[in-house]
């Protein structure tokens, strides 16, 4: 695969943060019904095999482009049965997944393999967007044609023919919304991931192909770069600050030295926010470079970047709040971010004054500092001048996050 870049955001607050990005299940309640009370303990949803098309971009590797299922069961219990299987008391569900974003829907009738339709009529109650570079990979087994279908239920496509192929596709995706009748548990503006792992192949034993997307007849899967395939997947959840702006990553404490943030670098962007000042100074103590940073909308929107020449801090470039600057080459181990006008009139004990996107050179432990820099209001500068002086907050440290999509 690519080498990808990891985005982190961070906010100090006086907070506790001890969790990995993804990393473990969380348990869920689930309530099938919609009236907001709920069964207990799932661990994880399981999708009926469904119909997935994906599209080669490399040897092996192939971006899924749609994908939709029925539910299977949830489950998770202390005696690992289903807690709930779809169609039980008249309450179906179904999932539909586009190459960024996915969404679980409480539908009344279950959807049609065959036909591709009744996967998207019903009410969404959980909706996600992909949070980092999906891996997709796929390899063919056998070249030899062979009948697409070969369900239980008969072939449903007798002219067309695929070749023989298995392969595996993993998401991590950030959710956006949830029904909280349906979800009561869970509450997204604490920030969650879904991680969505699934075994692929073709031809298709477990379900039906979907008509509408095998196109014409014959050789469907190994002529050409996209393919049709039975994809069979599993969700779990888990709480992840930082996968947003509005979830930024709380430090673990409050030290005399600054705020202190530890976490690991990843693979997806995190979100995270300092004490506001005129200005930030960000060090890197160990880890990867830094490689970008975006800023947030503030004042005129406008900031002076500078760079450290191994003496002294050197202007380099005025960036727009919104924009991701590139350092190039391998990124840097520090920089500078001035320019906040004070008659912004930052709160400094705000959490999410000032969020900070950041991408680093690679995953894995990552120690920085951000030294807040403030202005002294009893100093009368000289016209055109700002002064400005090392925040009484002292240095932030942190580092960051938890699990990993498509």
């Amino acid at each position: 695969m690519n080498s990808k870049t990891n985005r982190v955001v961070i906010a100090a607050f006086s907070a506790v943060l001890a969790m990995p990005l993804l990393g473990q299940a969380e348990l869920f309640t689930f309530d099938p019904s919609g009236t907001g009370h709920g069964i207990a303990n799932f661990e994880y949803i399981d999708l009926a095999p469904g119909n997935a098309l994906v599209q080669k971009v490399g040897d092996t590797e192939f971006q899924l482009n749609r994908y939709q299922a029925n539910l299977g069961y949830m489950g998770g219990h202390a005696d690992s049965s289903p807690g709930f299987s779809n169609g039980t008391g008249g309450n179906f569900f179904t999932f539909a997944a586009n190459s960024t974003s996915f969404a679980l829907y409480a539908a009344t009738t279950p959807g049609d393999n065959s036909t591709g339709t009744g996967f998207i009529t019903g009410t969404p109650i959980l909706q996600a967007h992909l949070a980092s570079i999906p891996v997709t990979m796929l390899a063919v087994l056998d070249t030899t044609p062979v009948g697409l279908d070969r369900s239980d239920n008969g072939n449903q496509t007798p002219t067309l023919e695929t070749v023989t192929a298995r392969g595996a596709s993993y998401h991590v995706l950030v959710v956006d919304s949830v029904n909280s009748l349906y979800f009561p548990s869970i509450l997204p503006h604490e920030g969650i991931l879904a991680e969505m792992s699934a075994s692929l192949e073709t031809p298709f034993n477990m379900s039906d192909p979907t008509i509408t997307w095998a196109g014409a007849s014959g050789l469907i899967n190994g002529s050409g770069p996209n393919m049709l395939i039975q994809m069979d997947t599993a969700l779990s959840l888990a709480a992840a600050p930082g996968v947003s702006p509005a979830t930024p990553i709380l430090p673990i404490e409050n030290l005399a030295s600054g705020w202190q943030f530890d976490f690991m670098a990843p693979a997806a962007p995190v979100f995270v926010d300092p004490l506001v000042a005129v200005g930030y100074d960000y060090l890197l103590d160990s880890g990867p470079n830094f490689t970008s940073v975006r800023l947030p909308s503030m004042g005129d929107d406008q900031f002076a970047l500078y760079l450290w020449d191994g003496t002294n801090w050197m202007f380099d470039a005025t960036i727009s709040a919104g924009t991701e600057h590139f350092f190039g080459g391998s990124g840097v181990d520090r920089f500078r971010i001035a320019d906040i006008e004070p008659s912004a009139g930052l709160d400094p004990n705000s959490p999410t004054a000032f969020v900070t996107e950041l991408t680093f050179a690679g995953t894995g432990p990552v120690g920085m500092h951000m030294i807040p820099l403030t202005q002294d209001v009893s100093v009368v500068s000289e016209p055109g001048t700002l002064a400005i002086i090392i925040g009484g907050l002292g240095m932030m440290g942190f580092v960051a996050r938890r699990h990993t999509a498509c």
